[in-house]
């Protein structure tokens, strides 16, 4: 620690849990991650328009939920909250997340209050193993509050790894903007920028964002099994 009077330990290891290992090591450790090993290209990550203000009107909301419990079912592992804005006929969706090390109830607690503030069509969340019963949870501590807002469950069929890597095409064609100036959303471009091999732990961050994005393209389209008011399959 360099500069203890200007970033205390405490700060930099929630840098690090935020922003993942390999940008901690290449902005705080002087261990930059070879571009050739990285997944993502550096250049999709660039550029003022990455970002964005404010949603456009009258959009809509959508949320996925990583409570991740970790292997051994500890509480207080990385936990990834994302949601988007998605309107029809605009080619891009607007995203933001809350992204830190908490329990599952306190996720629950925290999406119960960004609900009735975003509107979410619906909420999806990871159902595999112990996470399914984290959905529960949320679905009753919802209910208990007075919130209709479906929630989804998402049935992972697919490595962590390979579902991160489906979000490479639609990065490159920058169909996804990140809110300006959000800690979450800094986080999760950081996560994504330096996900780079596989043996680094993938991040919790783009995978909920990875399922967001399946569950906000199956609401659109139809596919997926997605639906809202109605019969919902497991899929994704």
């Amino acid at each position: 620690m360099l500069w203890p009077e200007r970033e205390s330990l405490e700060q930099l290891m929630r840098l690090r849990a935020t922003g993942g290992r390999p940008a901690f090591a290449s902005e705080k450790q002087n261990e930059p991650v070879p571009p050739r090993a990285m997944k993502f290209a550096a250049e999709w990550f660039q550029g003022d328009d990455l970002w964005f203000e404010d949603p456009p009107e009258k959009s809509m909301a959508f949320c996925a939920v990583d409570p991740c419990v970790g292997k051994a079912g500890t509480q207080g592992d990385m936990a990834a909250i994302v949601w988007c804005w998605w309107k029809k006929g605009i080619p891009f969706l607007f995203i933001d997340a809350e992204i830190g090390r908490r329990p599952p109830p306190v996720v629950a607690d925290m999406v119960v209050d960004l609900a009735p503030i975003h509107r979410f069509v619906f909420i999806a969340y990871e159902s595999n193993g112990l996470q399914g019963e984290n959905g529960v949870d949320l679905g009753r501590k919802l209910y208990s509050a007075g919130i209709t807002t479906p929630v989804i469950p998402i049935e992972h069929h697919e490595p962590k790894l390979k579902r991160i890597e489906q979000l490479g095409p639609p990065l490159q064609q920058r169909r996804f903007k990140f809110r300006n100036r959000s800690p979450g959303a800094i986080a999760l471009v950081k996560a994504l920028k330096y996900f780079s091999h596989p043996k680094i732990e993938p991040y919790d961050g783009p995978d909920a964002m990875a399922m967001l994005v399946r569950a906000v393209e199956g609401y659109a389209t139809g596919s997926h099994g997605i639906r809202v008011g109605g019969a919902v399959t497991k899929g994704a």
